[in-house]
């Protein structure tokens, strides 16, 4: 591990990363559950060895721990309507922290990239938050083997 080592990592703020999104379902779940899979993997690495710079370890292992952006989105909503639910008196911090989720993703979403395409892409986000939080439980050997990815070539 880079980390272990005591190589630091460096990143570029003006550097443009052209990256390829998946297009289908079970490319995406492959992709998240093979993602998960390493996180924990060097998770449990990071405690087997002594880490060089405490700081930087605490900061990984924080990152490790964190779950995937679509399964915290999904718990958001449900912890929102479960509470409004069966605490209606207290629900109003839930509906509060989903408007803030809603104006950080629109206000981080270039106004170029606002169209048609986007719609849909939202309306397949509940199925995609379903894909994520299920992968969760089928991590078992997903580490122990490169679960690939296929890619069509269109960015």
């Amino acid at each position: 591990m880079l980390l272990r080592d005591g190589i630091r990592v460096s990143y570029i703020d003006n550097e443009t990363v052209l990256d390829e999104k998946t297009r289908t379902e079970s490319n995406y779940a492959s992709q998240r559950r093979r993602w998960m899979a390493t996180q924990i993997t060097g998770l449990s690495a990071a405690f087997q060895g002594k880490a060089a710079d405490m700081a930087g370890f605490a900061d990984k292992v924080f990152q490790w721990c964190l779950l995937p952006r679509m399964v915290m989105t999904g718990l958001l909503a449900l912890l929102t309507v479960l509470f409004s639910i069966i605490r209606f008196h207290t629900c109003g911090k839930w509906w509060l922290l989903v408007a803030m989720f809603a104006v950080t993703m629109v206000v981080a979403t270039p106004r170029r990239m606002w169209s048609r395409d986007l719609l849909k892409a939202g309306l397949k986000a509940p199925r995609l938050i379903l894909i994520a939080a299920t992968n969760i439980f089928r991590l078992k050997g997903a580490s122990d083997t490169f679960i690939h990815t296929t890619h069509d070539g269109r960015s």
